[in-house]
């Protein structure tokens, strides 16, 4: 039983270090893309976004990715903040996250799909996996219909269940882009050096 409880909670830290990685990559490109088939995971769990291809600053006219993670605003053709988007995008990955399951159904169609978007009737007394009032609520929010009533990045890292006691550290990611160079000595380094060999010399006498 204890070990049990030991390993859900391991798992629960593991999610939530995943997830908070790759709600903080939001913060540095613009995609209406995301699912969980474009976040790679480092061992550590860091979260890393593959596809970058559909970066924009702007409202966007352009439809990508597929309907079971696009908002209500893409399916419907209407111009669309990406930052909105991607936070309803950051809501499936959570639901698939703490569940297993896809929230929403795309072989219904754009209608349908539109449709689960309004009810937002999830099953979640039927999960196989209890799903914490915290957790439901955070995943409410970010599929609000209206985008402007969505939370943005700051409001989900504060949320309470980014901040429940159970969240584990996440390291640091390791430099990718090559070995630092070398800090130049100082007055004191040299110094230091210098010392060191007059002492060996000493001793070699």
């Amino acid at each position: 039983m204890g070990d049990d409880a030991s390993s859900r909670s391991r798992s629960l830290q593991k999610e939530l270090e995943v997830m908070q990685s790759e709600v903080e990559a939001v913060e540095i490109r613009r995609s209406p893309n995301d699912k969980t088939e474009s976040v790679k995971y480092r061992p550590t769990y860091r979260a890393i976004l593959a596809n970058r291809g559909f970066l924009t600053e702007i409202l966007s006219h352009t439809y990508c990715g597929s309907k079971s993670y696009a908002a209500p605003e893409i399916l419907k053709g209407e111009p669309y903040d990406p930052r909105k988007a991607d936070i309803w995008a950051i809501g499936v990955i959570l639901y698939i996250f703490v569940t297993g399951k896809m929230p929403f159904d795309e072989s219904k169609g754009n209608h349908g799909v539109l449709e689960e978007h309004r009810k937002l009737t999830f099953p979640w007394q039927k999960l196989r996996r209890a799903v914490s009032e915290e957790c439901k609520s955070l995943i409410l929010w970010t599929f609000r219909y209206d985008y402007n009533d969505r939370p943005d990045i700051y409001d989900i890292l504060s949320s309470p269940w980014f901040r429940s006691e159970n969240k584990a550290k996440i390291p640091d990611v390791p430099n990718m882009e090559g070995p630092t160079t070398k800090p130049e000595k100082t007055e004191q380094d040299s110094s230091a050096q210098n010392t060191k060999s007059s002492k060996r010399d000493q001793e070699s006498r």
